[in-house]
């Protein structure tokens, strides 16, 4: 028992079916994320690729394993927008992105 911790791209399939077959999770905490707003001006489908894509390619990977891990995902206050009530609840609409970033994370939700 213990933490064992992945260093890798999200999108490289074989790294995450590799770490998911040898370490038999129970539990997976996915922090994993593209952040910044300057680098999504200028390079937009970097977010997506890492974000969106990369959500997608490990949450198939893990509905593969059996027993299949739970998940914790760690999102952002960022898609609240520019939501000014605090504090922020979860049943608030956010519908309203103020950047990519937060609809990338907006969108793994």
């Amino acid at each position: 028992a213990g933490v064992h911790t992945v260093e890798a791209d999200l999108n490289d399939r074989s790294v995450v079916r590799d770490a998911l077959d040898a370490c038999k999770f129970t539990h997976i905490l996915h922090l994993a994320a593209q952040a910044g707003v300057r680098y999504a001006v200028k390079n937009p489908g970097s977010y997506v690729h890492s974000n969106v894509a990369g959500m997608v390619n490990i949450m198939e990977e893990i509905i593969r394993t059996s027993p299949m891990p739970k998940v914790v995902f760690a999102s952002s206050s960022s898609v609240y927008g520019l939501n000014t009530k605090v504090p922020f609840k979860e049943d608030d609409v956010t519908d309203s992105p103020a950047s990519l970033y937060a609809a990338t994370k907006k969108a793994d939700e």
